[in-house]
């Protein structure tokens, strides 16, 4: 090992050169390094008057290369800046990753500008789709083409490729969807099997979980409309509203778990709680508690002529089929009619509240539907107060305003035999006239015979 001190400076190496003109000192080694004096930070704190640019190596603590800055000892190893493994001693409020003057901040990867934060405190997402994605697997399967789709959770919209304008939030909410539009998700799990359906916004935890291509429903609520898969142009607001339809199209359901039971039923309402249809084209409002529906004025049912066709006067029964009904006072059975939902659709009322059975204890008025179907039947009328079952799942019902037209007939029957009788009676009162002038014609005559054979004993 040789040691120079020539000038311009000291060298220490093997090979006998001088040191560089630039340095001080130069230690030149192909197979040794430099050895910092190496101290415990105790003893680094204890050097008395360090010079600025002093430098030591700490072997305890927060070890690694220290310099003296003139104030302060400076630990070279946790340079100033961020680490790629994490950095400590930051403090929030004052350390911070950004800048300092009037610039925005990018985010880059591959060297292309993924997100930018504004100095207005805007985060702006950049992609050539103009979408947004955040969320590990968010948008995963998106071709970044012009699709302006929104998808903000876990795995939200990662099946998406070219679907375009959705809006999902929510864990897999809108997971599967390839090529479905204009769809709107928030909720985790909502929407989360559509595969090409478009215009659907479903709101609530599992929403419209199994829809695949069914469009243009709407759904508020835990679970609503979760069956559905072809379903078209359904609205569902409530828990569990429309929760077991598949393909039935243009139902409403409004309420807890109303309009629940029917898997393929179209154009059907329900209204308020528990209100469960069983068959198409029909409206219920209530469950099987309510005992009083009501407003201000009756029900209007539609009846304008220009609208009517095959319109007859010679087919409505009167007296025969009013004569033909049995009235009868009953009480309605409303355990029964649980009882036999929870056998045909699985669905049985356990919620309690006081007052569910007061129904039960009312007595009440009517007909037995069977009854009466079968007395029109017998009279081949076709009376339209009957609603009968339209599947093996529906129940009868009576529509009692349409009685008034058969007893508007009987009125009219009755009435026709009234005036018959009346004329009949007419004509026998005319009749008892004119016998009565007879009998006091034929007395008058009596008497006048009496007279003369009076006259003629004389």
């Amino acid at each position: 090992m040789n040691v120079s001190a020539q000038s311009p400076g000291i060298s220490i190496n093997s090979d006998g050169s001088n040191a560089d003109g630039s340095a001080i000192l130069d230690v030149k080694s192909s197979n040794k390094g430099f050895l910092m004096p190496r101290m415990t930070e105790s003893q680094k704190n204890a050097v008395s008057n360090p010079a600025s640019g002093l430098m030591i190596f700490q072997t305890d603590g927060e070890s690694g290369f220290y310099f003296y800055d003139g104030t302060a000892w400076s630990n070279l190893s946790k340079a100033e800046g961020w680490a790629f493994d994490g950095n400590s001693g930051t403090s929030s409020g004052t350390d911070f990753i950004g800048t300092t003057d009037a610039q925005d901040l990018d985010f880059r990867t591959n060297n292309v500008n993924r997100m930018r934060l504004t100095q207005s405190g805007q985060i702006e997402i950049l992609n050539t789709g103009s979408s947004v994605f955040v969320g590990e697997g968010a948008g995963n399967s998106d071709d970044l083409s012009a699709n302006q789709n929104v998808f903000v959770g876990y795995e939200s919209g990662f099946s998406n490729t070219t679907g375009f304008r959705n809006t999902a939030i929510g864990m897999n909410s809108m997971r599967a969807n390839s090529i479905g539009y204009h769809n709107t998700s928030v909720g985790y799990g909502s929407l989360n099997s559509i595969t090409g359906g478009y215009q659907n916004t479903s709101n609530g935890y599992l929403a419209m979980n199994t829809n695949s291509t069914g469009s243009r429903n709407s759904v508020v609520g835990f679970q609503g409309l979760y069956k559905n898969t072809i379903g078209l142009g359904n609205t569902a607001v409530g828990w569990r509203a429309l929760y077991s339809n598949t393909s039935g199209a243009y139902n409403t359901a409004l309420g807890f778990g109303t309009n629940s039971a029917g898997s393929v039923y179209s154009n059907s309402t329900g209204i308020g709680y528990n209100a469960d249809n069983t068959a198409s084209n029909s409206v219920v409002v209530g469950n099987g508690s309510v005992t009083s529906i009501g407003g201000q004025v009756g029900w209007t049912t539609l009846s304008d002529g220009r609208f009517k066709k095959n319109v007859r006067n010679d087919e409505v029964r009167g007296l025969d089929f009013i004569s033909a009904l049995q009235p009868v006072t009953y009480n309605y059975d409303l355990k029964a009619k649980e009882r036999w939902y929870k056998e045909r659709f699985g669905e049985y009322e356990e919620a309690e509240w006081e007052g569910k059975y007061e129904i039960e204890q009312m007595r009440f008025s009517g007909f037995i539907a069977q009854e009466v179907e079968k007395a029109a039947e017998l009279l081949g009328y076709e009376f339209s107060g009957v609603d009968a079952p339209k599947n093996e799942n529906d129940i009868y019902g009576l529509r009692y305003s349409e009685f008034v037209v058969p007893l508007v007939k009987s009125v009219q029957e009755l009435n026709e035999e009234l005036q018959s009788k009346s004329q009949k009676i007419a004509e026998l009162e005319q009749q008892n006239k004119e016998l009565l002038l007879e009998v006091e014609k034929n007395s008058e005559r009596l008497k006048n015979l009496e007279s003369v054979l009076q006259l003629n004993k004389k």
